[in-house]
């Protein structure tokens, strides 16, 4: 088993800085956004930089914690591969001749610690990998539960935030058409009503010869000028309304161009929110990569122990099963078969050189062809070969 490298730069730690994210959000909170708004976007940090802080939990759970784990394991495998070197000594030589109780005792006691050693074994992977399981659970939930949904919100809210900026910007250009008109609609009035004061004064200049009186008992000149009058004061009326019309349209554009400057701080705000995400994201996937490759090594360990305990068990039944004679060979077959099966980790290569070697060397005598036939497995074979 080989842990991932977490040195590699795929595994580098998550950085996430919030800093330049609150230093927007105080400028946009500060431009008059409601209470509620607010509320809304300070939610929106709460939520990243809480999914940003899991994830660091979990990459420590998964990239530290757990290989030291795994390293243990290992550790102890070794261990008991010595205890399975210690078995082979045990049987060197004539062994199957020898009568002694205190053989017998110590091979006991050797078996049943063996026994125990990879049951416990087993049990510390399989607890190993229901670890990272968990761990690995999390991680998928909080990228399939939160962080890809928030990342969609936090998307969507940019673009109807950007749909609300062409739509200020659409109204401002639309207010500013409608001064435009408003001040031909002042330009057309002016003129009209230089006209009609030209002709007002015109008309007066000629009834300045005529007596008040008459003028006052309804003179036909005078009744020309109630007219002239009336539009002159229409003319200057619609001047003045327009004027008023223009300046509240024109604190209307400028409450405008204040939203559109607030919308534009929350863009801002919000595309740094988002260029968060797509780190979390790829955070969860390394972390979910990493998991994957470590409970991998780990059921290695846990399937090797499995079987090992299974062959531990035959060694111990062979010897009430099988005659005197035989003993040496079923117990030689089933160590070199637990060497076959523990050379999965190249760590244990020495122990299972030493076990091979003293099998091989210390056999006291030819070496049986069904215990060189079990020992042709690959690996085994391999060193028996000298190769490796």
């Amino acid at each position: 088993m080989t842990a991932p490298d977490t040195a590699n730069p795929a595994f580098a730690a998550l950085t996430f800085d919030a800093s330049q994210l609150t230093a927007l959000l105080s400028d946009v909170h500060g431009q008059g956004l409601t209470k509620e708004e607010s509320q809304h976007y300070q939610e929106l940090v709460q939520q990243v930089t809480a999914c940003a802080g899991e994830l660091n939990k979990l990459d420590h759970e998964l990239t530290k914690i757990a290989p030291r784990t795994a390293q243990t394991i290992l550790h102890r495998l070794q261990l008991e591969m010595g205890n399975v070197y210690k078995f082979a000594v045990v049987i060197r030589g004539d062994f199957d001749n020898k009568e002694s109780s205190d053989v017998d005792d110590k091979k006991t006691v050797m078996i049943k610690q063996l026994s125990e050693g990879f049951k416990s074994l087993y049990e510390g992977a399989k607890g190993a990998i229901e670890t990272v399981a968990n761990a690995n659970l999390r991680n998928v939930n909080l990228q399939a539960i939160t962080i890809i949904p928030l990342q969609k919100r936090i998307e969507e809210e940019i673009e109807a935030t950007k749909k609300q900026i062409d739509s200020t910007n659409s109204m401002i250009d639309s207010r500013n058409e409608s001064i435009n008109t408003q001040m031909e609609t002042i330009r057309q009035s002016n003129n009209a009503l230089r006209e009609q004061q030209e002709k007002l004064e015109s008309l007066r200049g000629f009834l300045d010869g005529l007596t008040l009186g008459l003028a006052e008992l309804g003179h036909p000149d005078r009744i020309r000028i109630a007219p002239l009058e009336d539009h002159i004061n229409a003319l200057t009326q619609t001047i003045s309304d327009t004027r008023s019309m223009i300046v509240r349209i024109q604190l209307d554009i400028a409450r405008d161009r204040a939203a559109l400057r607030n919308l534009q701080r929350t863009v801002a705000a919000l595309s740094v929110l988002e260029t968060q995400l797509p780190t979390l994201n790829i955070q969860a996937q390394r972390l979910s990569t990493y998991s994957t490759a470590l409970s991998k090594g780990l059921l290695e360990v846990k399937d090797a122990a499995t079987d090992i305990a299974r062959l531990i068990g035959e060694v111990d039944n062979k010897a009430d099963e099988v005659s005197l004679a035989v003993r040496k060979q079923e117990y030689a077959i089933r160590l070199l078969k637990i060497c076959e099966v523990a050379l999965f980790d190249e760590g244990v290569k020495g122990e299972v050189t030493l076990i091979v070697d003293e099998i091989v060397t210390g056999y006291g005598g030819a070496l049986p062809k069904e215990v060189e036939d079990n020992s042709s497995g690959y690996h085994t074979a391999r060193i028996l070969r000298g190769t490796v």
